[in-house]
């Protein structure tokens, strides 16, 4: 399994600055896939019952979204699920600070249980609807990150209060997706990165600012 966690790092499709050794990067992810195997077994994490696949799909997918974060921000993962993208962006840039908001109460559980055994730092699992976070994090992040989660202006309405002015909507959407905008969303298109999968499924990563105005 190290050497096919190696073949994400170097795959021509990823075309990530990654800020971590491969080292850590390897120990951190295997960890993750031996938390897996245990809790897919009873709640259904994923579809997908083989861990090339995991890697190849969620992994490998989760890691591009570093095409549009900052290594260093304050990241809300919304609807987040079995942690993609949010825990392995903070694999591969582990200075991130990160809140996990999965509203399934046991997937929420492996979450926290997942970040305990990677030994991850700086991140908090809420097990709750975006909604029901507590305003004590309105304004207080950078970028909000979305995988699998409804329309683009439903992203935008469900990150507006918990991002920062100026701060960022970052979605993975087919490549010909669009957005035409929408008087009730204060946002504009901040950056449009056209991404290959590893298997060279071609996608597109959106962000969308929020207008300080």
């Amino acid at each position: 399994m190290h050497d096919q966690i190696e073949k994400l790092l170097l795959h021509p499709n990823l075309k990530v600055e990654v800020q971590s050794d491969p080292a850590t990067i390897s120990r951190q992810t295997l960890t993750y896939l031996a938390e897996w195997r245990k809790w897919n077994q009873k709640i259904n994490l994923t579809s997908e019952k083989n861990e090339s696949r995991i890697l190849q799909k969620h992994v490998f997918d989760s890691f591009q979204y570093g095409l549009a974060v900052d290594a260093d921000a304050v990241i809300l993962d919304v609807g987040s699920g079995a942690g993609f993208p949010g825990i392995f962006l903070k694999v591969i840039f582990p200075r991130l600070k990160l809140v996990l908001v999965e509203s399934q109460r046991k997937r929420a559980n492996f979450l926290r249980n997942a970040v305990r055994a990677m030994k991850l730092d700086s991140i908090q699992v809420f097990d709750c609807r975006i909604e029901d976070l507590s305003a004590d994090f309105h304004a207080q992040f950078d970028f909000a990150v979305f995988r699998g989660v409804g329309s683009l202006d439903l992203c935008m309405g469900m990150a507006a209060p918990f991002l920062k002015p100026s701060g960022k909507v970052v979605v993975r959407k087919e490549p010909d997706a669009s957005w035409a905008g929408n008087p009730e969303e204060n946002y504009h298109i901040f950056k449009e990165v056209q991404v290959l999968s590893y298997e060279g499924v071609a996608s597109k990563i959106m962000s969308f600012e929020k207008c300080s105005t």
